[in-house]
């Protein structure tokens, strides 16, 4: 690097006080046979970011004047770097300080979201997104400050090493610029700075924004808030179910519950945190007794309105726990659901099912349709499997049984418009409900339907975490269902029946049946427990007898005097005057019922009514 040095001779003035000038390379004093412009010209090629503050002068005349004007020179040099120096570390030290300060600060949160709106919740995310934007800047504008500070007392400390040293040979006078004395950071902090002079006003405005806002009435009273809540669902409460579907209000509990600041985290998930090591039933109890102990003024509200603040405190605390050990609900590797999928390409027709209550006749189907394109070709029950395939998204065993009880009022639907035959439907009609062997049938067939991945770990979820001594008779019958069905996949013939698929495939002969019967029927396996819709041979299997027994009272969960979309099915008169029986035995069950339980100091409550 070429570095141009200024030497003034102080005897070449002019009248104006302007003087001459020469230049001179560095390479001249490295090249010196002098030693002092050797050792001086090294300094100089060592330290090149300092030469623009350096101006050199020489004499050659009065070699004492030049002296003693030099020596003056230097001192008063000397004296202002050690100023400078001490005013720098003075600086440093500041900035140091005020580092720490800024280190040590938290990291601004979102504050207490006690409002109801989305919009104020909003503004206090964008508030402490800008706090955390200006503490950052003022790190970042105290950390250039700092270097550049480091940065200009060490190149003071050279010079001042250079004039208080004999680097400098006596035939020159080396003169400071008085700009190095001036601290200024330059534009790297430009762009901090601007930030700055942005972010701060726009907090002050956002937080003046806020602060107008009404908070939400459970920051104050969470009792009245509980029951504002219970009243605002009760209208929507299915009476039969003791059910209704999430509302928006809700939200606004799980972030009473659950947000940052909460009181009540400390008491709920030290509880859910048990779900790693508890039983299973042990488990539910505790979060249904967590949920009671949150209903203040049990005094003051019904029974009809503690079910559904039950549900509704249930359904959060299953959410946060779905939330926070997810991994605990994820499907575990099954064989049999492998064989599922294979179940779904075979053909309906080798499945005994119930045709007079399908779209289309036996004959009208080919060997090639399988049973899955069958009850996806037919609307409503394609409909009912998309209830099913919605259960896997929820969070919830609560939510997931009503997505299957769902599943079974479409079944029930379709199968009375497909036995109506587009004929008009009478009250009789309507009042009917499907026999346990026609619906299990459908409910298969629906199930081949849907998109479901793991129809298993549906029913393990509902089997292990479902409040089970607060569910009501249809809850309990959905559950069953699924029970049993999972059952039947677990103990179907898979090779049998692709045996036969293949036979009847090849030879083009199928079963010579009569189109108002319900199709071929098949020995799907000889384990005893396994569930066929129609038992082996003809007759009833030791665990349909079973299940018939214990859920046939269930069957009265559709009501019987309704004509409506929402039809909860048929009542097949001629196949259950058993049925019947236990129905009219049922019908002084009340709507809602208290589950007592010893090990409560005052009995759970249903979260969802016995109909």
């Amino acid at each position: 690097m070429i570095i141009i040095f200024n030497f003034y001779d102080d005897n070449v003035t002019n009248i104006n006080g302007r003087r001459t000038a020469e230049f001179m390379d560095i390479t001249n004093l490295l090249n010196s046979p002098n030693l002092s412009d050797r050792v001086f010209g090294h300094w100089f090629s060592d330290h090149s970011e300092l030469n623009p503050y350096i101006t050199l002068f020489s004499s050659n005349s009065d070699k004492n004047k030049f002296s003693q004007r030099r020596r003056g020179v230097h001192n008063r040099t000397i004296d202002d770097l050690t100023t400078f120096i001490s005013t720098i570390n003075s600086l440093i030290r500041d900035l140091e300080n005020d580092l720490a300060a800024l280190h040590s600060q938290r990291v601004p949160t979102v504050a207490k979201m006690c409002y109801d709106d989305i919009q104020s919740i909003i503004i206090l995310r964008k508030i402490a997104f800008l706090k955390r934007k200006i503490q950052t800047r003022k790190i970042s504008l105290a950390t250039h400050r700092y270097e550049m500070l480091r940065e200009i007392g060490h190149n003071a400390k050279m010079f001042l090493e250079l004039f208080s040293s004999n680097i400098i040979p006596e035939y020159y006078l080396c003169k400071l610029d008085p700009i190095f004395f001036n601290i200024h950071f330059g534009p790297i902090i430009n762009k901090d700075l601007k930030a700055l002079q942005y972010l701060q006003p726009a907090v002050d405005r956002l937080q003046a924004e806020i602060d107008k806002k009404p908070k939400s009435l459970w920051d104050s009273s969470f009792s009245d808030f509980l029951k504002q809540l219970v009243n605002e669902a009760a209208p929507h409460i299915d009476p039969d179910l003791s059910y209704c579907l999430p509302f928006e209000s809700e939200v606004s509990l799980s972030r009473c519950l659950f947000h940052h600041m909460s009181q009540y985290i400390p008491k709920i998930d030290p509880v859910l945190k048990n779900i790693k090591t508890k039983e299973c039933h042990d488990f539910i109890h505790d979060v249904l007794d967590v949920c009671y102990n949150m209903i203040l003024m049990r005094d003051s509200m019904s029974t009809f309105e503690q079910s559904i603040a039950l549900l509704m405190l249930y359904r959060a605390l299953f959410n946060r726990c779905y939330e926070k050990f997810s991994y605990l609900f994820a499907p575990k590797l099954d064989k049999d659901i492998e064989k599922i999928a294979k179940i779904k390409l075979l053909p309906a027709k080798i499945f005994p099912l119930p045709w007079e209550l399908l779209s289309v006749t036996f004959a009208q189907t080919t060997i090639k349709e399988t049973i899955r394109d069958l009850f996806r070709n037919d609307n409503i029950f394609y409909s009912a499997s998309l209830f099913l395939y919605q259960s896997i998204f929820e969070p919830n065993p609560i939510d997931t049984l009503f997505n299957v009880h769902k599943t079974l009022i479409l079944i029930h639907k379709g199968a009375l418009i497909n036995r109506m035959k587009g004929a008009p439907a009478s009250i009789d009609d309507v009042n009917q409900i499907l026999c346990f062997d026609d619906l299990f049938s459908l409910f298969f067939g629906t199930m081949t339907a849907s998109d479901v991945p793991d129809i298993f770990s549906i029913a393990r979820f509902i089997d292990q975490y479902a409040p089970k001594p607060c569910l009501s008779p249809s809850f309990e019958y959905a559950q069953a269902n699924i029970e049993a069905l999972v059952i039947h996949c677990r103990n179907f013939d898979l090779e049998k029946m692709e045996a036969e698929a293949e036979i009847a495939r090849a030879q083009n002969i199928y079963p010579n049946i009569n189109e108002s019967t319900n199709g071929p029927i098949h020995e799907n396996n000889e384990n005893d427990d396994h569930v066929d819709t129609k038992g082996v041979n003809g007759k009833e299997s030791e665990l349909e007898r079973e299940t018939n027994t214990e859920m046939k009272v269930e069957l009265n969960t559709m009501p019987r005097n309704e004509v409506s979309d929402e039809s909860d099915g048929l009542l097949k008169k001629g196949e259950g005057d058993d049925v019947f029986d236990a129905i009219e035995k049922s019908e002084n069950m009340t709507k809602i019922e208290e589950i007592k339980d010893d090990s409560l100091e005052t009995g759970s409550l249903t979260v969802v009514a016995a109909t």
